[in-house]
């Protein structure tokens, strides 16, 4: 993702989620915004070829609601880029502006009012994180799928032992294997970002959390589904 400075944004507003968010400027006009020199600018000299003018900066910017009844803000801090570009006697710079993380932090892909609270509030924390950090973005991710084992009363341990989360989907697939399928697919990448090497991106998080949003679709979005497999679950608690 990128934010163009002098463009309202496609960013939905994290307080009222009604609007979305624009560069805030002051009575004077200009951007409510923090820059400066990063460490990645003295890199950058020291390995790019003689002559080269890109500046790298880091920056905070304040973003607000265009909502009239919000215009709360939302702060965003990354990586700005300065490219100049010469234009006869002027030197003017073309930007680009990188986020790496947002407060409050924003939905990545919005969230639909069916899905509980317990999993929204996950989603959240990794939506938090997907900026920064998409491996460590992805461990709440994969909490996300417990909380859903916990809603739809898939059982928990066995002979009084805990039940990994691969145990409990593969009871849970035993009524409902097409979620189930989809819902593993999510937990491996949750796995991939515990581990060390395996690179995980961006592009690799949006995926998971579309697959995953998907699933809640099926599942919360069809009572009839919902109320089967509890009836299933409850016949099978009474022997039946």
């Amino acid at each position: 993702m990128q934010i163009d400075l002098h463009k309202t944004t496609d960013i939905d507003c994290p307080h009222c989620a009604k609007s979305k968010l624009t560069p805030k400027r002051g009575a004077d006009r200009k951007l409510v915004m923090i820059n400066g020199l990063s460490s990645e600018q003295w890199k950058f000299h020291e390995t790019s070829s003689e002559g080269d003018e890109t500046e790298v900066h880091t920056f905070a910017l304040a973003l607000e609601c265009t909502n009239p009844d919000c215009r709360m803000m939302t702060i965003v801090v990354g990586r700005l880029d300065a490219y100049p570009d010469y234009n006869g006697m002027v030197r003017e710079y073309d930007t680009t502006v990188t986020p790496r993380f947002f407060y409050p932090p924003i939905d990545v892909i919005p969230i639909q009012g069916y899905i509980p609270e317990s999993i929204r509030g996950e989603l959240r924390r990794s939506y938090a994180l997907y900026f920064a950090d998409p491996a460590s973005a992805a461990n709440p991710l994969r909490s996300a799928i417990e909380c859903f084992m916990d809603e739809t009363a898939t059982i928990k341990d066995r002979n009084r032992k805990p039940l990994t989360l691969h145990q409990r989907l593969v009871e849970f697939k035993k009524s409902n294997a097409d979620i189930a399928e989809l819902l593993g697919a999510v937990k491996w990448l949750g796995n991939d970002g515990s581990h060390y090497g395996l690179g995980l991106t961006h592009d690799d998080l949006l995926k998971a959390y579309d697959v995953f949003l998907h699933a809640m679709g099926k599942w919360f979005a069809d009572p009839e589904l919902r109320v089967k497999t509890y009836a299933k679950h409850i016949s099978k608690g009474r022997g039946l």
